[in-house]
């Protein structure tokens, strides 16, 4: 998550019918957390409390984080990064299959 991959969720490059099941992050989000559809919700109440989660404080910094990835498009950066490193790998691959194959 957070743009590793080009979008802001992996998930969002496997054109899924609709959201996945559950959604998990971390520190790349410098807050950790979870989405997850109604019906995977526990029947009673719960709270997770860990090094990044269930401090409110960590809202502003991922509203920070959240803003600074859309002013500087880190989104569209990190897509063209990874079709020129494709690219290069598909150049190696061609040159060196015995060394590099299923460059993906």
């Amino acid at each position: 998550g957070c743009g590793a991959t080009g979008t802001m969720w992996a998930s969002d490059q496997w054109q899924l019918p609709g959201p996945p099941d559950m959604l998990t992050f971390s520190k790349r989000m410098q807050a950790g957390g979870f989405y997850v559809k109604d019906k995977f919700l526990p029947k009673q109440t719960y709270q997770i409390y860990n090094t990044w989660m269930g401090e409110p404080s960590k809202l502003a910094l991922v509203r920070a984080l959240l803003d600074t990835m859309e002013q500087d498009k880190l989104l569209e950066l990190t897509q063209q990064s990874g079709k020129l490193l494709l690219n290069g790998l598909k150049e190696i691959q061609s040159r060196f299959p015995q060394h590099l194959s299923a460059a993906r």
